[in-house]
């Protein structure tokens, strides 16, 4: 696996998958795929895990 940045590299814009050698963008197989979505899924996943992280994040 692997990200596409922006031109300017400070920001993820996709991700690249690897299968046998045979690369693919995530967003090209389905849109469930795309980085972006499986950024936001992630972050829910930690919020579901661990419900006072954000909290203890700002103090």
């Amino acid at each position: 696996m692997a990200f596409n940045y922006t031109e300017e590299k400070d920001k993820i814009q996709g991700v690249i998958f690897n299968k046998n050698g045979n690369f693919f963008s995530g967003s090209k197989e389905d849109r469930q795929f795309s980085y972006s979505r499986i950024d936001r899924e992630l972050q829910f996943n930690e919020q579901l895990a661990f419900p006072n992280m954000k909290n203890e994040k700002n103090h």
